[in-house]
């Protein structure tokens, strides 16, 4: 074996060593929230269901093949759709399009689950604007607001790390890491920004809050982006500038 190729060889390994501790200081440097402020996000965030229909006495040409449906979704009488949190003015905020406000719908009662199981109906809409794609509402027998309720983080500045808190793939509840990236007019007419992030969205995550590493709301996810893991959000003010 010549000296150079030794050298190739041995530089390759060096290489390799510092690309694998880098991947693994990256991996243990991701910051968690902490547990005072996880403990107020998860109490403050909701899946958003709604009933299974009633079969009734339907029947079936052949047996249903349900093994090969999931078993927490098999075993559920709900369905869920999204995600929806509670803010300190008692009010509960969504992505309008989980409640299908774009269109009719099948469904004419929804619920939010909280993360013991309680179930509660959603009672009534106190301002939405599909366009914005948000909705605000209060509902049945949620009267444990006493000391409920995330804050709205007025300022923040790009490249701030945030989280996304929203009921991922219809499996609860989960919180993901990444940045503040940047913001980027709507594409009609430029009324507004949305405000667009790293952070990890999957199908169920609308609605969710984008909060800070103190637990305080940015904004309301609503999509993701086809290409890239860059997604958005409304920024919470822009609900402001909507009028009832």
């Amino acid at each position: 074996m010549s000296v150079s190729f030794r050298f190739c060889l041995k530089k390759q390994k060096i290489l390799l060593g510092i690309f694998v501790v880098l991947i693994i200081n990256n991996a243990f440097s991701q910051t968690l929230l902490k547990p005072e402020v996880l403990s107020i996000v998860r109490s403050n965030v909701f899946e958003v269901v709604v009933e299974k229909p009633h079969e009734g006495n339907l029947s079936y040409e052949k047996t249903l093949p349900l093994a090969r449906i999931a078993f927490s979704i098999r075993n559920d009488k709900y369905i869920p759709l999204g995600t929806a949190f509670l803010m300190k003015d008692k009010q509960f905020y969504s992505a309008s399009h989980v409640f299908n406000l774009y269109e009719d719908s099948v469904y004419t009662d929804y619920y939010i689950r909280d993360e013991k199981g309680a179930v509660y109906k959603v009672d009534s809409i106190s301002k939405f604007a599909t366009d914005r794609d948000f909705i605000v509402f209060t509902v049945e027998g949620f009267s444990n607001t006493e000391n409920l309720g995330l804050e709205w983080a007025e300022e923040v500045s790009l490249n701030t790390e945030v989280f996304s808190v929203g009921n991922a793939l219809g499996d609860g509840i989960v919180i993901r890491n990444g940045v503040y990236t940047s913001t980027t007019y709507e594409d009609q007419n430029g009324e507004w920004k949305w405000i667009r992030f790293s952070a990890a969205a999957s199908p169920g995550n609308s609605g969710g809050p984008l909060i800070t590493s103190e637990g305080k709301v940015l904004g309301i996810i609503t999509m993701k982006s086809e290409n890239e893991n860059l997604n958005y959000a409304l920024p919470f003010s822009e609900i402001h500038s909507v009028q009832e």
